[in-house]
């Protein structure tokens, strides 16, 4: 009960925080494609893509700009895809992470998102993933699963693990 009721009013102010400060709702050339993400979305995730597929990334600069750029286009489409519901309580979690006070008290981030360091962003990544709190908890798991989902459902992705495609279906 306690968590639900700090969890609840911390992500209240934090949603009021980011309202006024323009976190939400904003618009932004890098967003013209974007079904429900704001700019400041596409920087947060920009940053941690990276940093949660460590080493499932191509390597060449190019083809791993390209590979995020495809990874924030599919949590766009999935998350424009969800219920209001849902959208509403992943919006609440992106916009607690793009305030900076919410940003530096939960996830021990100092700097925006564009100038993190990898260690930091991993370090708070580890941190969510393994809190006491089920709130982080989830918050974690909500950005994991999103990620890593718009990741290896590609074909891009495939041959970096070794996964030859789906059988094709017999005919006849």
């Amino acid at each position: 009960m306690k968590t639900g009721v700090a969890g609840s009013l911390l992500l209240g102010v934090a949603s009021t925080g980011a309202l006024l400060g323009g976190c939400a709702g904003s618009s932004d050339s890098t967003c013209k494609h974007c079904l429900w993400l704001v700019p400041g979305d596409r920087v947060l995730l920009t940053a941690v893509i990276p940093v949660m597929l460590m080493g499932a990334l191509p390597e060449s600069e190019k083809e791993r700009k390209a590979a995020i750029e495809k990874i924030v286009a599919g949590f766009d489409y999935t998350v424009a895809h969800f219920p209001p519901s849902v959208r509403k309580e992943i919006r609440q979690l992106l916009d607690l992470l793009a305030w900076p006070l919410t940003r530096v008290i939960l996830t021990g981030v100092m700097s925006a998102w564009e100038n993190a360091e990898a260690s930091e962003i991993h370090a708070f990544l580890r941190r969510w993933e393994s809190s006491r709190f089920s709130l982080l908890r989830s918050g974690y798991s909500a950005l994991h699963d999103l990620i890593c989902g718009a990741w290896y459902v590609s074909p891009e992705s495939w041959t970096r693990i070794g996964y030859p495609g789906p059988p094709a279906l017999a005919r006849g």
